[in-house]
């Protein structure tokens, strides 16, 4: 595509990674652009020390203002987000377009956000948190931006098995033609099993190129899903089941990246109807909103996941079988064990396991019954489940039920 051509990588950040994969693959000239001073004199450094600065030239400024010395072949760009346009893709390459020739290219072609119910590991939702490493780089997003607010956040390890209805389009992207900065439309998801719906997930779907499609949930890539909270607490669904819902794109105050409003509600199969409104921001100052973000940010602190790493199996466990098993077959509790016990014969001593501690996760996160409905169900299921207590949020089944409890 770019050998004997000209090339504009926008964006290139202070390794070039793409201009570098243009110059290997031929380009004749590559016009690197970087925004920011540090990450431009570090690529330029960069360009020099490998001896591409011939081939590469390294250039600082807006993308939208700025002009080089000849029209170009071809433009890449790596400014495509976890949300497609999060980062700004639209509103840059519809300005860049000028720096192209007529019949030049655009790589990539195209962006299509898909998003879908989803359940998530046990407890996420009642108790978020990030990891240590990650609580410190939430810091310094707040420093630099100046102020607090409900980020948006990407979740690793989250896979197809975890989806609970079928996939729509959250955003579509088409860079071949000069692309819309604000938009909506309507979202229509059927439910395709039975499962807890903690709320959405959304992620990339990238066309390079001659329909070659980068899905980024099929494989581990930088671009990792988003996750949308979009219900105070999580809610049960069926098969037959769906989710109507309009979703609003519309530009943040610095006229670049886009916010994103879902507004909608789950229809039961038997005519009941959950509300559910949620807010994906930039940076607007939009902080602890909802309760997630307010267990999320508690205190006015930054949640911390120190979960230990058998709990973190747990999760991880319980989270694999849920999309392959009925949910009666998830186990109640898992325990991790260093080996297992054995009888002289080298079998295993079912006498000798550990009692497993039904639950202890649920207990830790458990929200209190809050309606006079809800105290006698978690009445009813604590006497029937010999617990002290039973949360709203908590599974029949993962507080040591089974079927036969459940006709009782």
């Amino acid at each position: 595509v770019v050998r004997g051509r000209t090339v504009v990588d926008i964006g290139t950040g202070k390794d070039a990674i793409l201009a570098r994969i243009c110059a290997e693959e031929g380009a004749r000239k590559v016009y690197a652009i970087e925004l920011l001073e540090e990450s431009y004199r570090t690529a330029k450094a960069l360009m020099r020390d490998l001896g591409l600065d011939d081939r590469i030239v390294v250039l600082q400024g807006d993308a939208r203002e700025i002009e080089l010395p000849e029209p170009v072949d071809v433009s890449v760009s790596e400014i495509v987000g976890s949300i497609g346009g999060s980062e700004g893709a639209a509103a840059i390459i519809n300005e860049s377009r000028r720096l192209l020739r007529k019949e030049g290219m655009i790589i990539p072609e195209r962006s299509v956000t898909n998003i879908a119910g989803v359940t998530l590991p046990d407890g996420f939702v009642e108790s978020p948190g990030f990891t240590r490493a990650t609580a410190l780089y939430v810091d310094k997003i707040f420093e630099q931006v100046g102020h607090r607010f409900d980020l948006r956040l990407c979740l690793k390890g989250v896979g197809r098995e975890d989806l609970v209805s079928d996939v729509g389009v959250f955003e579509e992207l088409d860079f071949t033609q000069p692309v819309l900065l604000e938009s909506e439309h309507d979202v229509s998801l059927q439910i395709t099993r039975a499962a807890r719906l903690d709320g959405f997930l959304v992620w990339l779907n990238l066309f390079t190129c001659a329909d070659e499609r980068i899905d980024t949930l099929a494989h581990e890539h930088c671009w990792l899903p988003v996750f949308l909270p979009a219900f105070d607490v999580p809610v049960s669904v069926s098969p037959g089941d769906r989710i109507e819902m309009r979703v609003r794109r519309r530009l943040a105050a610095n006229q670049l990246n886009p916010e994103y409003q879902l507004s909608g509600k789950l229809c039961r199969r038997d005519g009941r109807e959950v509300g559910f409104e949620h807010f994906s921001v930039h940076d607007t100052p939009r902080y602890r909103a909802t309760p997630f973000y307010q267990r999320l940010f508690a205190g006015d602190a930054i949640a911390i996941d120190d979960a230990d790493p058998s709990r973190r199996i747990e999760r991880g466990l319980r989270s694999f079988l849920r999309g392959r098993v009925p949910d009666y077959m998830v186990p109640a509790a898992v325990v991790s064990m260093d080996a297992l016990p054995l009888t002289p014969n080298g079998k295993v001593d079912r006498a000798a396991l550990p009692r497993p501690e039904a639950s202890s996760r649920a207990r830790e996160s458990a929200v209190a019954p809050r309606t006079p409905l809800e105290r006698l169900v978690a009445a009813a299921w604590s006497e029937l489940l010999g617990l002290e207590s039973v949360g709203v949020t908590d599974d029949f089944f993962d507080l040591g039920g089974d079927s036969l409890l459940a006709t009782q």
